[in-house]
């Protein structure tokens, strides 16, 4: 189980443990006033593609639970490294005025700046992340 603020997650090796947790769940929470939202339970088979000779858009689409969102990141590595950097961009861009006049800021302050508001978007749960090699350049060739 894995539990952040009031998101519960139930991570089970059967779909019977799984509609065992969620019949049994709202009384055991009701005993602390607390409540599930069925509008918001989410299910989510995580599995690995049985095609042999698998490209990345094979795997998206056989491997549909790589873009299911979990505290902010996605579950496939690359999707969400992919999706860091994109962020990562709209946040640049939102200080492009500073970059666009530098003689108004210096380069010790654009860094700082960087640093500041776009570099933890981008390795926002990197802790987490099993990187291939190549996607691991890619992010190195991002952040240069």
């Amino acid at each position: 189980m894995i539990v952040y603020a009031d998101d519960a997650d139930f991570i089970c090796q059967s779909a019977d443990i799984a509609t065992l947790i969620e019949t049994e769940a709202p009384a055991v929470l009701a005993k602390w006033s607390l409540q599930t939202n069925t509008s918001k339970t989410e299910h989510t088979i995580v599995h690995r593609s049985t095609t042999a000779l698998s490209n990345r858009i094979t795997r998206a689409k056989d491997e549909d639970w790589r873009i299911t969102r979990k505290l902010g990141s996605l579950l496939g590595d690359a999707e969400n490294v992919s999706r860091r950097k994109n962020l990562a961009t709209a946040a640049l861009h939102r200080m492009w005025k500073v970059w666009l006049r530098p003689s108004k800021t210096s380069e010790a302050t654009r860094l700082r700046l960087y640093n500041c508001y776009v570099l933890p978007i981008l390795l926002y749960n990197c802790g987490t992340w099993a990187l291939t090699d190549s996607v691991l350049r890619s992010l190195e060739s991002f952040h240069r």
